[in-house]
């Protein structure tokens, strides 16, 4: 779920934001017309007779959807802490915010620069007062060339400025199931679910439908959408049902849509009956291969059992690129690409839910089962901020900085990637315009190698083998480059806040005054 969230900084205040590694990127914004100040002024003065002497006697009102309930407030009285605990829908409420406080307290603003993540996605937008900076004044002997009298300065250096920054938490997967039919009236239990910060599953939404036609499940993804304020999932997994896809690919057109490797072993156990093709086809599906690998592999499966004229296993093959690493690597799927974790799910929920309850005891049933991943979520929580870890591989100044920033059970994902970058050496490393390329071969297998990009103005790393953008998780190859360039940690681009200890708290620090419930 994404939230922008809010912080002011007025012109008499001596805090201001520390200067960030990352880059700022301007915007069109910043060039405005010399009549600016003028047109903000003009901003439609109606909501003045809504402003009154109250500042959110419900703690819920702090969340802003439009700017027709911006009206609520006295923009003459509020301070700069209670503005940084506003959240808007998007950017554009919180400029329209801004622009009307600024007039309110009579200063005009106009938006400055963005900030960027790896992914191109915006983290943070700046707005800042009209008058923010100073001219360039151009050489200094370039005065007694001017033909005209200069027009007067129209910048002071006013620090004034409201930023507002991009809250993601854990909606960038989604998996979509309806297979749980356990109660007395039989209608479907449409479970969404992700993965949280400790690599646990959790249940997101959870909705009772009467049918599983493609307008049921269109109209649920619309309700969810509007639940998430706007924001589509980047991936989506599923079991296969064909108005669940019409229904994802209507509502979710930009996500990348991925079969349910749990879902995809059943059915080849009930359409084939074939122990061997199953556990052959588990390998397929789930090892990292490149793509001629996996197209000999599965030629050569087919071909043995006789199966390459069976109609499921055709259809299953044209459908490739929905489930085959090999295809889908390089799309971030926050582990959901083991069968387990769909096992588990369904084991867990069954526990609580039974064909005999009506739809208030199963309704109840499933809120208990939410409570129970709930409770488990806090004890990996606390488990993660509790003693330290002993070092284990032999590049300790790295491990250390894996451990003090990822949860406990990412970091154990990630720790045999410091072993195994060992057995890597650099073969070569060649110099472009925009990165540098390193060559990495594994000992006593000259013949297979890795390309890592290192792009030194962003301290980004890409592999060949995308596991970084796949898991958000550093690969040996990435980690062996660091050793060759002698790191002494783990840069910040390659520990995603997404596996960090610190993920929650980049919503709570901006909650700790109210009483706010989060969903999980």
């Amino acid at each position: 779920m994404d939230h922008f969230v809010s912080s002011l900084f007025l012109q008499d205040e001596n805090v201001r934001a520390d200067n960030d590694p990352l880059a700022w990127e301007d915007i069109e914004g910043c060039r405005v017309s010399e009549n600016y100040a003028e047109e903000v002024q003009g901003v439609d003065s109606n909501v003045d007779k809504f402003f009154n002497d109250t500042f959110y006697d419900n703690w819920d009102e702090r969340a802003f959807d439009g700017i027709d309930e911006l009206g609520y407030m006295n923009l003459k009285e509020i301070t700069a802490s209670e503005v940084r605990l506003l959240h808007f829908r998007d950017q554009t409420v919180a400029f329209s915010f801004y622009q009307l406080y600024s007039k309110m307290n009579g200063f005009a603003v106009r938006k400055n620069r963005i900030r960027r993540n790896v992914k191109n996605e915006v983290t943070q937008q700046q707005f800042i007062c009209f008058w923010d900076g100073f001219r360039d004044t151009g050489p200094e002997n370039d005065s007694h060339r001017r033909k005209c009298e200069p027009k007067p300065e129209p910048r002071c250096g006013c620090l004034a400025e409201m930023r507002v920054h991009t809250i993601i938490l854990f909606g960038d997967v989604l998996a979509f199931d309806a297979t749980y039919c356990k109660n007395r009236y039989m209608c479907p239990l449409v479970v969404f679910s992700r993965v949280n910060h400790h690599n646990q599953t959790i249940v997101f939404a959870a909705m009772l439908v009467a049918n599983e036609k493609e307008e049921t499940y269109t109209w649920l993804l619309k309700q969810f959408l509007e639940a998430m304020k706007g924001k589509a999932p980047g991936c989506v997994i599923t079991d296969g049902d064909n108005a669940m896809k019409k229904a994802i690919e209507s509502v979710f057109p930009s996500a990348y849509y991925r079969l349910c490797a749990w879902h995809l072993l059943r059915n080849a156990t009930s359409n084939l009956s074939n122990p061997t093709f199953t556990s052959e086809f588990k390998k397929c599906m789930l090892f990292y291969y490149e793509i001629s690998e996996f197209e000999d592999w599965w030629v050569k499966l087919v071909t043995e059992l006789g199966l390459q004229h069976n109609e499921w296993v055709c259809d299953l093959y044209a459908r490739r690129k929905m489930w085959a690493t090999a295809y889908i690597h390089g799309h971030f799927f926050g582990g959901f690409r083991t069968t387990s974790r769909c096992e588990r799910l369904h084991s867990m929920l069954s526990k609580f839910v039974h064909s005999r309850h009506n739809l208030r005891g199963f309704i109840e049933q499933i809120l208990r089962c939410i409570c129970q991943m709930r409770l488990r979520e806090a004890q990996s929580e606390l488990a993660s901020v509790v003693g330290d870890l002993v070092l284990q591989s032999p590049l300790h100044a790295l491990e250390r900085s894996a451990a003090n920033t990822l949860t406990r059970e990412i970091f154990m994902l990630f720790r045999p990637m410091l072993t195994r970058a060992c057995t890597l050496k650099v073969c070569s490393c060649t110099l472009t315009p925009s990165c540098e390329i390193y060559t990495l071969s594994k000992s006593g297998n000259p013949n297979k190698e890795w390309n890592v990009s290192h792009y030194q103005d962003r301290s980004i790393f890409k592999c060949s083998c995308f596991r970084m953008e796949s898991l958000g998780i550093p690969c040996d190859h990435i980690v062996a480059v660091l050793v060759h360039l002698d790191a002494k940690e783990i840069p910040k681009s390659l520990l995603i806040d997404r596996w960090s200890k610190n993920a929650r708290l980049k919503v709570w620090e901006f909650m700790e005054n109210g009483p706010f419930c989060w969903e999980s």
